[in-house]
Order: structure tokens, then sequence, then C-alpha cells
């Protein structure tokens, strides 16, 4: 498994493009590169190999490289994001995914990549809702040949869907179901064996783990997430990711797996 990460040599807080950005504390840089460092660590420790991007000044949030965009085979839909602070970020990705052989495909609408698309075995899963565009399902239907199970999102707090859904191996994934509207709670209910992470562990970016074969990389604090997972033989591990969340992003943000 190959991950891509990028380090957090510029991450900070300047902004505010979702609830988690309170700009209530300033992230402490420190910290921040003693968690993003702890977690490269363990992402290595369980048998992946980590790709490092160049980090750029005035890019704080190029850590998060899940949004860099969503992979398929050997191609890549580069994200198109919807605020302008991160905008500039698209150019940087598609020039390192066009150096590593990748075929690079421009997103035609607002889209932001792994964050909002998850492949589970050969089903994609699709969010929109508060970033990435509905209308984006039919073209990427069209051009991969996947008839993708979209889904809306209703929670700000859960602003993409690597918040509010992680799948942990073909059949499985967890969630949390207020994040998502009605009818889209029905799609996932009939697609996927679902586990609930409960409203503290949810907020404490549960479901945005770290899947590598049967272990899972979940934010500190969620015990209760962690328990279930063990009850049916997954191995976990906690990671600190507090300057991160105060950006509104976890240990699933700070990664994107090159090798779909």
């Amino acid at each position: 498994m190959k991950i891509l990460m990028c380090p957090p040599t510029y991450f900070d807080v300047n902004y505010s493009i979702n609830p988690w950005m309170t700009r209530k504390r300033a992230v402490k840089q420190h910290i921040a590169k003693t968690q993003w460092q702890s977690l490269m660590n363990l992402i290595v420790s369980l048998g992946a190999e980590v790709e490092l991007m160049q980090p750029q000044k005035n890019l704080p949030d190029m850590v998060f490289t899940a949004n860099a965009g969503l992979i398929y085979k050997n191609q890549v839909i580069i994200s198109d994001f919807k605020y302008p602070e991160r905008q500039g970020e698209s150019q940087v990705f598609k020039e390192w995914f066009a150096a590593n052989h990748f075929d690079v495909i421009d997103a035609i609408d607002t889209f932001e990549g792994a964050g909002d698309g998850l492949f589970v075995d050969s089903k994609l899963v699709l969010g929109s809702g508060f970033r990435s565009q509905a209308d984006i399902n039919q073209w990427i239907t069209k051009m991969w040949s996947i008839n993708p199970i979209a889904v809306e999102l209703i929670n700000p707090y859960f602003y993409h869907l690597d918040t509010c859904f992680c799948p942990i191996n073909e059949t499985k994934a967890l969630w949390f179901p207020p994040a998502f509207s009605n009818e889209s709670q029905k799609k996932l209910k009939a697609s996927f064996e679902l586990i609930d992470v409960t409203e503290h562990d949810a907020n404490l970016f549960a479901c945005n783990a770290v899947v590598i074969d049967d272990h899972i990389i979940l934010s500190s604090g969620c015990h209760d997430t962690a328990t279930t997972l063990e009850k049916i033989g997954f191995e976990t591990h906690f990671c600190e990711t507090s300057e991160f969340i105060l950006s509104g992003g976890s240990c699933k943000c700070l990664t994107l797996r090159l090798d779909c």
C-alpha cells in the first residue's frame, strides 16, 4: 500500500471554511509536526509505504492530501476546490501526479477528491452537499463506467464524506448516521454492513480513520469505536490529531492512498 502525505511545515488556521475552524485557539506548530510525524511513523510501521509532497508556503491545508484528487487505477481526477483559499492546491497536486506518471483529469465541477469519494472494493460512494457538487456523479459514471452510490451530507460539521463514513473492508463501514439525509441513509444501509459511531466519537473524527489491512488508526479518544472494532477482529491504534482537528481534519484527511 502506498500513501501520499505532505509535511505540515506551513500548516495553520488562517481562515475559516468549516465550523471547526473557529480560530479560538492558535495551532501549536511544534505539536502539529509531532502529531503528523507520529501518524506517518505508525503508518510505515504497519507496512505501508509513504510518498511525500513538498509543502507550499501559502497553502496551509495542503497537509490534507486526501483532498488532492480521486484515484482509480492509474487515473486521478484533480480536485476543484470550492473555496478560494484552497484553490491554489489544485495546480500543485496536478504537477505532482503528472510527474509521478498518473493520467491526470481535471474535474468539470467543484469536487474535493477522496474527501468526498471513497471506493469500497468495486463500489464508489460519492458525497455532496457542502463541498463537491452532485453533478459530478454523472460525469464520473460515464468516464469510469462506474455507477456510484450518491449520498447527501446534511451536517456542516461533517462536510466531507470521509468525516462521517469509513470503509473498513469490502463489506463493512463505520458511519455517523445523522450526517446523512434520510434517503442517503437508506442507500448506505442497503449497500453495506454499517457500524454506528457515537456522537462523542464522531466529533473526535472516528470515521476519519486510516485502514491498513486489519489495522485501523483512530483519532485519540475514540474508545467506543475501538472497542467495537476489536470485537470484530480489527487491531486499533490511536493517534493524537488535536491540532489538525482545529482545521476540521484528522488521520484520514492527512493521507491519500495511491494504489486504488
